[in-house]
C-alpha cells in the first residue's frame, strides 16, 4: 500500500531541484501563510543582491530585454530572521530558462526578502527560486510577511502545530469532527495529546522544534482511508499544519491473482455502491500492493457494492480510449458480478479476485549500473507509456506511481503483464551535477519473465512523459497555424498521441501541441472538438489520480491542461478536483 508521508521542513536535494527547476509544462506554486512559510524555510532574511554567476535575458517586447542573474547568487544580509547567517550568504538560484517557470533571476543591487531552503545532507547549501515566496521589498506579500517576521516571539518560544479533523462520509458529505483526540510524539519521545473543538480544529503551542509523528486516535467505528504515517517537522516559532480525515471504518480484504495463480500487486481497484448516483465521489478506491496480491479497501460506508478494475482499450475509429469494467469475481458483465454487502464498520475478508483470461503476471528483473559498469544503489526503476501489444485487448489500470528502488547491488524487480509493451526507465538524482541521470527509454515487449536486464545511467536530464526525457536545451516549440494540406495528417498524428498517452509531454510532440495548432484554424474540422474533449477528460482522470497519490505538482499540471484543452465532459468534476488540490496544498504546505 502506498504510504504517503507528510513532511514540512527538511527537503531532499532531488525535491529541491524539482521545486526550483520545474519541468516544462506549467508553473504553479503552493501558497501558505507567513508562519507556514517561515517554518518551511531554513533561512529567512532581508538582503541586497550583490552578484550572480549566470546572466539571464528576459524578453519584454519584440526588441526589448532586461537582464537578471541566477546561479550562485551572493547577498549582503541586512536583517536575519532565521538561520545561522553571517554578513554575506550565497544562495543557488535556478534560472529555469528551459521551462515555464522561467526565465527567472534576481536584479543586482535590489533588496529582497529571501526564503532559502536546504537538504538534510547539505544543511548549509541554500536554494531558492520562483516557488520560494522570495520577493522584492516593495510587494504586498513582502510587507505582510515582514509584519509577521518583525514581530516574532522570542527565540525558544517553540512552534505551533495545528490542523483540522474532518468526518468524511463520502457521498453523504463531510464536516468537522469534534472531541477527536490527536496524539503527537515529538523529540525524545515526548507525547502530547490534544482534543478538537466543535469544528474539528486543534492547535498546540510552545512545542520544541523537531520532527513530530501525528497519530489520530480514531474512535470505534471510524478509521483512515488508507494506512499512512503522518510526520511533520516544526521549527522554533514556526507553524505546521496537517489535515486528518476520519471515515466510517468498513473494510474489504482480498487477494488478486492471475489465472495461473501468480499474485498481482499493481491493480488499481474500485467499488461502486448501489443506489448512489455516479459522480467523482461515488466510488471507494483500493490497490493490490505490498506482496502476495493482497488488496484492501478502507473507510467503506455501509452498503452494497460491486468491485471492479478497468481495462483500457484504444478505439482508433472512435478516436478515444474506452474503459471496460472487469467485475469481481471475474466477469465483464455487471449482471454476473458478486455484490459485496457491508454493515456499519463491518469487515469483509478472504475475497479471491482473478485477472481476466490472457492477462498473465510476469516479472522483469535486472541491474542498474553507471557508465563504468558499477552497480548503482537507490536508483528508481519504473514503467512508462504502457500499451497493449494488441490494442483490442487493452491494458489494466494500475497504481498511479510504480517505481522500485534498487538494492545495494543495483538489482531491481518489477511486475508486468504478458502481452504488454512498456518503456523501462531507471533514474537517479546526481547531487554533484544537481540533475537527474537516467538510462534512456528502453522499449520492452513482455511475453515471458525477463531476467538480467541491464540499465545504464548514461543520459543527463529530467524525466518527461512516456519515457522521453527533456534535455537541458529543450524549449517550448512555437505553435503555428497549419496549412490546409497538413490538417488530415495532424488529425492522424493526434490519434497516435492519444493512443500512446502522449498528452502534454514531450514538448512539441504531444496531443496538446497538435491540438493547439488545429485550434488556430479559422474553421477547425468537427473532429477537433471531440478530440479536445477526449484529451481533456483523460487529463482530468490522470490529474485526480495524481492528487490521490499526493503528487500535487503533477496533478496541477494535468488539471491545468485539462482546463486549457477542454471543455471536459464533467465541468463540476474538474472544479472539484481543483478545489481539492488547493485544499491539499494548503494543508500540507506543498
Amino acid at each position: 500500500m502506498h504510504t504517503p508521508r507528510l513532511t514540512a521542513i527538511l527537503l531532499p536535494a532531488a525535491l529541491l531541484a524539482w521545486l526550483f527547476s520545474a519541468p516544462a509544462a506549467a508553473c504553479s506554486c503552493a501558497g501558505g501563510a507567513p508562519p507556514v512559510r517561515f517554518n518551511l524555510a531554513q533561512a529567512v532574511f532581508v538582503g541586497q543582491m550583490l552578484s550572480g554567476t549566470e546572466r539571464v535575458a528576459i524578453q519584454q517586447g519584440e526588441d526589448d530585454f532586461r537582464f537578471v542573474e541566477a546561479g550562485s547568487v551572493r547577498f549582503s544580509v541586512e536583517e536575519a530572521f532565521k538561520g545561522a547567517l553571517g554578513s554575506e550568504v550565497t544562495v543557488q538560484i535556478a534560472s529555469n530558462s528551459n521551462n515555464s517557470c522561467g526565465p527567472y533571476g534576481l536584479q543586482r543591487g535590489v533588496r529582497y526578502l529571501m526564503y532559502a531552503y536546504a537538504s538534510e545532507a547539505e544543511p548549509t547549501k541554500f536554494y531558492s527560486g520562483p516557488c520560494s515566496h522570495s520577493t522584492t521589498l516593495d510587494t504586498r506579500s513582502a510587507l505582510e510577511d515582514l509584519e509577521f517576521l518583525r514581530n516574532l516571539p522570542p527565540i525558544g518560544t517553540g512552534g505551533i502545530l495545528q490542523g483540522r479533523v474532518m468526518k468524511n462520509l463520502r457521498w453523504e458529505g463531510r464536516d468537522g469532527f469534534p472531541d477527536f483526540t490527536v496524539r503527537l510524539t515529538g523529540p525524545e519521545g515526548k507525547v502530547t495529546e490534544v482534543v478538537t473543538d466543535r469544528e474539528g480544529n486543534f492547535r498546540v503551542t510552545g512545542l520544541p522544534p523537531g520532527k513530530y509523528r501525528v497519530e489520530p486516535q480514531f474512535p470505534s467505528g471510524y478509521g483512515p482511508e488508507y494506512d499512512r504515517t503522518i510526520e511533520v517537522s516544526l521549527a522554533d516559532r514556526g507553524t505546521a499544519g496537517i489535515g486528518i480525515e476520519a471515515f466510517t471504518d468498513g473494510r474489504v480484504y482480498g487477494q488478486m491473482l492471475d489465472r495461473a495463480g501468480r499474485s498481482y500487486n499493481r491493480a488499481f481497484l474500485m467499488m461502486e455502491p448501489e443506489g448512489v448516483a455516479p459522480n467523482w465521489n461515488s466510488r471507494v478506491y483500493g490497490h493490490s500492493s505490498g506482496g502476495e496480491g493482497a488488496f484492501q479497501f478502507l473507510g467503506v460506508p455501509p452498503g452494497r457494492y460491486r468491485l471492479y478494475l478497468e481495462v483500457r482499450r484504444a478505439d482508433f475509429k472512435a478516436l478515444r480510449f474506452t474503459q471496460q469494467r472487469y467485475y469481481y469475481p471475474g466477469t465483464f458483465e455487471s449482471s454476473e458480478a458478486t455484490v459485496i454487502t457491508l454493515g456499519r464498520a463491518e469487515k469483509v475478508r478472504g475475497l479471491e479476485y482473478r485477472l481476466p483470461e490472457g492477462f498473465l503476471v510476469r516479472t522483469v528483473e535486472g541491474t542498474v549500473v553507471s557508465p563504468d559498469g558499477k552497480p548503482v544503489a537507490n536508483a528508481y526503476v519504473g514503467f512508462h507509456c504502457v500499451r497493449s501489444s494488441r490494442p483490442e485487448r487493452g491494458v489494466l489500470e494500475t497504481n498511479v506511481v510504480y517505481d522500485v528502488e534498487t538494492d545495494a547491488d543495483g538489482r531491481f524487480r518489477l511486475e508486468a503483464i504478458g502481452g504488454t509493451t512498456y518503456r523501462l526507465v531507471a533514474r537517479k538524482y546526481d547531487t554533484t551535477r544537481e540533475t537527474y541521470v537516467h538510462s534512456g527509454g528502453v522499449s520492452l515487449a513482455v511475453t515471458q519473465d525477463v531476467r538480467n536486464r541491464q540499465l545504464v545511467l548514461s543520459e543527463v536530464g529530467e524525466v518527461g512523459g512516456c519515457g522521453e526525457f527533456v534535455a537541458a536545451a529543450t524549449k517550448e516549440m512555437p505553435v503555428t497555424r497549419p496549412k490546409p494540406a497538413e490538417v488530415a495528417g495532424l488529425i492522424a498524428e493526434l490519434r497516435q498521441h492519444i493512443a500512446a498517452e502522449k498528452l502534454i509531454e514531450p514538448l512539441g510532440d504531444c496531443a496538446r501541441s497538435t491540438l493547439l495548432r488545429l485550434r488556430l484554424l479559422e474553421s477547425p474540422p468537427p473532429q477537433v472538438a471531440e478530440l479536445s474533449r477526449v484529451v481533456a477528460d483523460s487529463l482530468l482522470q490522470k490529474g485526480r489520480a495524481a492528487l490521490r497519490a499526493s503528487a500535487y505538482e503533477r496533478s496541477a499540471d494535468l488539471l491545468r491542461a485539462a482546463r486549457e484543452l477542454g471543455p471536459v465532459s464533467d465541468p463540476a468534476a474538474l472544479e472539484k478536483a481543483e478545489a481539492d488540490l488547493r485544499r491539499a496544498r494548503e494543508i500540507t504546505g506543498r
